[in-house]
């Protein structure tokens, strides 16, 4: 298990130096981040005035 998971730690760090576009791909995770927290809290609010109409 510990094998398995050293391998899969060392390839996914392979992967993000030897991508040209890591720079890229972060800002594109923390810019879908941000979209789920928001998409969160719209949920959040819907639920509320919902419960607030019923």
């Amino acid at each position: 298990m510990k094998k398995k998971r050293k391998k899969m730690n060392s390839s996914l760090e392979d992967t993000s130096i030897g991508c040209p576009h890591r720079m890229f791909s972060g800002v594109d995770l923390l810019l879908r981040g941000s979209l789920k927290m928001k998409m969160t809290m719209m949920t959040k609010s819907q639920m509320m005035l919902m419960t607030l109409l019923s």
